[in-house]
């Protein structure tokens, strides 16, 4: 699955044009450890904010939807990646920290609750 097949899939879901490349981040499994790993500046917390996370295999989706300003300061939050000023997540794709921001330096912030909607493979 890619970002654009993603963000269609959610659209259709909708039933209008929520999502576009400007408020959406795309991630697939990482090949080397089992998370989706996705760099965002911290100016996008701002506004509302998806992420669209493949599942491992055919075509499953998990749709994350933050409102705007959930974070007094998103970079008390989340470990920044100081070489891009960029937040630097790493969240768990699998048991026991499932949804769960496992980068260090971080908080280990739970993104379950923001889980808008998910698609299992079809």
């Amino acid at each position: 699955m890619d970002k654009r097949s993603a963000m269609e899939m959610v659209n259709q879901h909708w039933g209008s044009k929520l999502l576009d490349g400007g408020n959406t981040r795309f991630a697939n499994i990482n090949s080397s450890k089992p998370v989706w790993w996705i760099n965002i500046s911290p100016s996008k917390f701002k506004s509302d904010l998806h992420l669209l996370l493949a599942k491992e295999g055919d075509g499953g989706l998990i749709w994350l939807r933050i409102e705007g300003n959930s974070f007094p300061d998103v970079r008390k939050v989340f470990r920044v990646r100081p070489d891009k000023d960029c937040i630097d997540l790493e969240i768990s794709s699998r048991h026991p920290k499932y949804m769960t921001d496992v980068k260090s330096g971080g908080t280990e912030y739970d993104f379950a609750k923001h889980i808008e909607h998910e698609w299992e493979s079809p």
